[in-house]
């Protein structure tokens, strides 16, 4: 648990400044900022958070690409996705290459 209120705050900015551009970047419009807020609020709503780091060893990953589906739901899949553009058309190609190694 991290008690310094300066260390807290330091790390809410940059929460904030995190989430509301990747926010904007997706959606548009104008990027909210916590400095923005009257000071006096920030510091009565810092008192109901709590600030903690968390040490991670380790990260396990797993990708689903219907594989427990049948080859012919697998192949409607990917004739759907290949029609998109962008991550669809990226995501056909990588179950194309998966529907291969399984057979």
């Amino acid at each position: 648990m991290i008690t310094d209120d300066g260390e807290n705050l330091q790390m809410l900015h940059r929460l904030v400044r995190t989430s509301e551009v990747s926010k904007t970047e997706r959606l548009g419009g104008n990027v909210w900022d916590l400095a923005s807020l009257d000071e006096a609020h920030v510091q009565e709503q810092m008192r109901h958070i709590k600030f903690f780091t968390i040490d991670v060893r380790r990260i396990d990953g797993k990708k689903k690409m219907s594989q427990n589906r049948s080859v012919e739901d697998q192949n409607g899949v990917i004739e759907n996705l290949a029609k998109g553009s962008g991550s669809d058309a990226a995501v056909a190609e990588i179950m194309k290459e998966s529907l291969k190694t399984q057979k």
